[in-house]
């Protein structure tokens, strides 16, 4: 079993059959509005709520590979993603879960919800250089 860092918000989905590991850094959110072409928060929710395949993909493994860094659990590249068995409901879900666990909802169990807390954990965390993968 994968163990996530909850205070970092990080999350454990299944997808293509296997457990992997996401997170939402600043790092991944970064790219994820660079891959959609947005210019600012509320645009890339826009766009995040009508993606095209190819923009699911990149999303999901820029949320991959923030969450399992160096040392991935299976693939992690658009292309490799999209010959693996991943569903279009197992990304969709995931993304949207990384979303929550990271302080964008707050529903998502597993991530600290998403409050004030784990937002402010998560800041020492990086200040102190603290790795990805406990």
């Amino acid at each position: 079993m994968i163990l996530a860092n909850a205070a970092r918000g990080e999350i454990v989905r299944r997808l293509g059959g296997r457990e992997r590991r996401l997170c939402l850094t600043l790092g991944a959110l970064a790219q994820i509005e660079t891959i959609l072409g947005a210019r600012d928060f509320q645009d890339l929710v826009a766009r995040l709520s009508k993606p095209s395949a190819r923009q699911v993909l990149a999303a999901l493994s820029a949320l991959l590979e923030a969450g399992e860094g160096a040392a991935p659990l299976g693939p992690t590249q658009p292309e490799e993603l999209a010959r693996s068995a991943v569903t279009l409901a197992e990304a969709g879900e995931a993304i949207a879960a990384a979303f929550a666990a990271g302080g964008g909802g707050g529903r998502e169990g597993g991530g600290g919800g998403g409050g004030a807390p784990a937002r402010h954990q998560r800041r020492q965390d990086c200040r102190r250089g603290a790795d990805h993968r406990h």
